[in-house]
């Protein structure tokens, strides 16, 4: 149970996004930081140096994200289109939102992982709080061809 509980479930889309994300920060901005730090060195005394200071600060932010990154990866279970079920919100189904009131929609594209669900459903869920639970937003899956679900 807990060896599950460490999966992270995310379409094959998804996943290819995260090797292309990691890729980039191994590759390109990895060196891009290495260059700051090094040219911020050259401005002399160290103690001082707000340059450097940034520098070293971003290359922590973009170490921190490599290591995400794998970890991600590392645990990833792809989910097939196949597999996706359009019956609830869920990992690769795309998201509704309506304001019954005024008509207005917004459609987020497909949920690749759980983190961006995560952050669909709170956004949702706070919507649905500022008009005081009086259901003025109407929620509805929508299947990976855009079509609505009767």
């Amino acid at each position: 149970m807990a060896e599950q509980q460490n999966k992270t479930v995310l379409t094959e889309e998804g996943l290819k996004k995260l090797e292309a994300q990691l890729d980039y920060l191994v590759s390109v901005r990895r060196n891009e930081v290495s260059e700051q730090i090094a040219i911020a060195r050259g401005f002399g005394d160290l103690s001082e140096n707000a340059e450097y200071d940034e520098a070293k600060k971003e290359q922590a932010k973009v170490e921190e994200e490599i290591v995400r990154l794998t970890n991600t990866i590392r645990t990833a279970v792809v989910v097939a289109d196949s597999e996706i079920s359009t019956e609830k919100v869920s990992v690769g189904t795309s998201v509704r939102v309506k304001d019954v009131d005024t008509g207005d929609e917004d459609v987020y594209a497909t949920i690749e992982d759980e983190a961006e669900f995560n952050a669909v459903f709170d956004k949702c869920m706070a919507a649905v709080e500022e008009e005081d639970e009086a259901a003025a937003l109407e929620m509805e899956t929508v299947d990976l061809d855009g079509e609505d679900e009767e």
